[in-house]
């Protein structure tokens, strides 16, 4: 599809022929053929496909020895690391969501959870330069730990939830036991 635009035989000659009926009224003289080619000529025009992979691995690289339209028929747009600013509200944007922490919280977590992101993307650099191994530290790796933290947050707050109902009615069955103990003294 990347190399030639439009797989052969994908329509039949009535399938093109009411294509070429509701999508190009104002070339109905010509015959069906130029019709066709001028419909094809206009999808190719405003096709826009968006492939996204990650350089991570050798993955990449097999793609594209896989598939030499890749780069030949492509316009790569490599992505680079996201200002601070940028990782500081991806994270307030997600902890907003269906969270049970303040506003301050949000904010403290928000600027931690960023400042991570940076030193961890700059320790990477370091670690490829010594150790000639390259570490990357994608948009989704970064959405991937604002999102696990988030599952920790609600799995501890229930646990606290969980552990605080268990210690109130504890207490209230020595408070319980208290009185009753009280009452059995005063008999």
């Amino acid at each position: 599809m990347l190399t030639i635009g439009i797989p052969p035989r994908l329509f039949n000659e009535d399938e093109k022929e009411s294509l070429c009926d509701e999508f190009i009224d104002e070339i109905s003289g010509v015959d069906l053929s130029e019709r066709w080619v001028s419909l094809e000529k206009t999808c190719l025009e405003n096709l826009h496909v968006v492939l996204v992979m990650s350089p991570s691995g050798d993955m990449l690289s097999h793609r594209c020895r896989s598939y030499p339209s890749l780069l030949s028929s492509c316009t790569i747009d490599w992505f680079f690391p996201w200002p601070k600013e940028a990782l500081h509200e991806v994270a307030t944007a997600f902890l907003n969501k269906d969270s049970n922490l303040s506003k301050d919280n949000i904010c403290t977590l928000s600027s931690h959870i960023s400042f991570a992101h940076t030193t961890i993307h700059e320790n990477a650099k370091l670690f490829r330069d010594q150790l000639s191994r390259p570490y990357f530290m994608t948009p989704k790796t970064y959405i991937d730990y604002i999102t696990e933290f988030r599952n920790q947050v609600h799995s501890n707050t229930n646990k606290q939830d969980f552990s605080s109902t268990r210690l109130r009615n504890g207490l209230s069955k020595l408070s319980e036991a208290s009185h009753v103990i009280d009452k059995c003294k005063l008999n």
